[in-house]
């Protein structure tokens, strides 16, 4: 059985104050969406963040607060 992952990349480049958040669903009204906690691996130029493929939606953003 092979094992998928989500990988979420941004640039290195500007990244500082940046944070990675992840929600399983999008209410209507606005609403916190949790942060995903440090650490994030570097990959030459970018910051990345991988997980095994979730059950269901899952959404991701960054967000500078």
């Amino acid at each position: 059985m092979a094992t998928t992952s989500v990988v979420i990349p941004w640039p290195w480049a500007g990244a500082k104050g940046w944070l990675l958040q992840s929600t399983n669903a999008l209410p209507s009204v606005a609403a916190p969406w949790p942060q995903i906690p440090p650490p994030c691996q570097t990959n030459g130029a970018n910051l990345q963040f991988t997980e095994p493929t979730p059950v269901g939606n899952k959404f991701y953003r960054l967000h500078k607060p």
